[in-house]
């Protein structure tokens, strides 16, 4: 075999190795952006809380204004602190 045909055949290898990790790759992004659910924002008449909830039924989250659960749509993992606690927490002492 001449030195052409074997650089001609170890291209195309590394090629379709590029190809399958390629594909690999895609196909696993694409199975996390599947885990995210989908969720909808409803208004409780009865309460007067709007509330997130998910495409089986169960309700992730609830507040008294439709904006404070706009950041669970963008980030359902979102971990919302007490802003009063973590604001006494970060003053500086007096001196």
């Amino acid at each position: 075999m001449s030195n052409n045909k074997k650089i001609f055949i170890g291209v195309v290898i590394a090629i379709l190795l590029i190809v399958v990790i390629a594909v690999v790759i895609n196909k696993r992004n694409s199975n996390t952006t599947e885990e995210n659910t989908n969720t909808e924002i409803n208004y409780n008449n009865e309460t007067g809380e709007y509330y997130i909830q998910d495409e089986n039924g169960e309700v992730l989250h609830s507040a008294y204004s439709e904006d404070d659960l706009y950041i669970y749509q963008i980030d359902p993992d979102y971990d919302a602190k007490n802003p009063d606690s973590s604001l006494e927490s970060q003053a500086m002492p007096e001196e």
